[in-house]
């Protein structure tokens, strides 16, 4: 945030407030009277200079408080089954400990993780931990956030083997299952996506076309090479107002898997005829704004399509799932997991890189149920 206000001090504003630097015209942003004051408070300190040399994996120096010791034990005495990964790495050795100090073990999950490497950071799981999680008799799920089959299976396969390491140790003959499905994907995460880890696709490109735009030449979308044209959003209307999409799937429609294409804004009239509703208002001249990115063809196709084929005939499902306007989902052409309806779509992709990482996952709900029978076994045990 503080290199970007640098870059915005230097844009021209009517501020002249320092001589020197600030003679007019124009002025800058900089020279404005609450500018030095707010990159002040944002400069960054000394000891955050000192916090960027810290090796990853030790960051958080607390452990558990007092009263947090007592709210782990109050919990494991209700039976709750408690997921670990959001803990300091100290507080998670902790928790660990007095899990362990069960009579029996008291299972914990790490519901969303994977094994640390080399680059990571404390929220990912140190191998010892997924040991003894192992032992306790908990379990773990392989994070799906912003990964694809490919990613998704190599993470996968890193933290079985201390799975299996685990079960070694603690006289397992069968550890499949305890690796699940990491459903980790929130508001602040990408769902599971098609393709390599790199987005196959360029940065957004806009195109507005200015006040009364059917009067203006049409916008031109352009991609060079082999890629092809996909629309992101678009908007027709008094754009201050107008800030959601309602043109996308008309633009869409007409420019999507193209190299180049020029699309003229529709009239008032026409667009509504098409069944577009814009927000205007009195002296407002309407807009147009068109962002699409340009990548590889994501219209329906024969990917698509044999895909499904394979999907339907080995997962017994026969209809694709639905939005709510009956526009039928496609894990090809949406790119990946639009919502969680599609996970079996990309299942079935894992189950294309792994079959026996696919047979795992779907041995993870079995597993789950006997870590829920041995957490009703020990709570009884729990000590204060």
């Amino acid at each position: 945030i503080y290199a970007l206000l640098q870059g915005i001090g230097a844009l021209p504003a009517p501020c002249f407030n320092d001589v020197l630097k600030c003679q007019p015209p124009p002025g800058v942003v900089r020279c404005c009277g609450s500018y030095p004051k707010i990159m002040n408070i944002l400069k960054p300190t000394a000891q955050f200079d000192v916090y960027k040399t810290i090796k990853p994996g030790h960051v958080n120096a607390k452990g558990l408080t007092p009263l947090g010791k007592v709210a782990i034990r109050e919990m494991m005495k209700l039976g709750m089954i408690m997921d670990v990964d959001h803990m300091s790495e100290r507080s998670m050795r902790e928790t660990f400990g007095i899990a362990e100090s069960v009579p029996g073990g008291y299972p914990l999950v790490m519901g969303h993780n994977g094994v640390r490497g080399r680059n990571s950071n404390e929220r990912a799981a140190p191998a010892d931990l997924v040991r003894r999680l192992v032992k306790l008799g908990g379990m773990m799920g392989a994070g799906t956030a912003h990964t694809n089959a490919t990613d998704f299976v190599s993470n996968y396969l890193r933290t079985w083997r201390e799975i299996q390491e685990g079960a070694k140790e603690a006289g397992l003959k069968d550890a499949s299952g305890l690796l699940g499905l990491g459903t980790d994907a929130n508001g602040f995460e990408r769902l599971p996506h098609r393709g390599s880890s790199a987005d196959p696709f360029g940065p957004d490109k806009k195109v507005t076309v200015p006040g009364d735009a059917w009067n203006h030449p049409p916008a031109q979308l352009t991609c060079t090479g082999s890629d092809k044209i996909s629309v992101r959003s678009a908007r027709i209307g008094c754009l201050d107002i107008q800030h959601t999409d309602n043109l996308g799937a008309i633009v869409g429609a007409a420019c999507n898997g193209r190299t180049t294409c020029s699309y003229k804004a529709p009239t008032e009239a026409e667009y509504r005829r098409m069944g577009v509703q814009a927000a205007t208002r009195t002296f407002c001249t309407q807009a147009m704004e068109i962002v699409y990115r340009c990548g590889p063809d994501v219209r329906p196709g024969a990917d698509s399509r044999s895909f499904y084929a394979s999907f339907f005939r080995e997962s017994g499902i026969t209809t694709k799932q639905k939005k709510p306007n009956g526009k039928e989902w496609d894990y090809i052409v949406e790119g990946g997991v639009s919502h969680y309806g599609l996970m079996p779509e990309f299942l079935h992709e894992v189950k294309q890189e792994n079959a026996t990482v696919y047979q795992n996952v779907m041995s993870s709900a079995d597993a789950f149920v006997r870590m829920w029978k041995k957490v009703e076994s020990v709570r009884g045990a729990v000590r204060p």
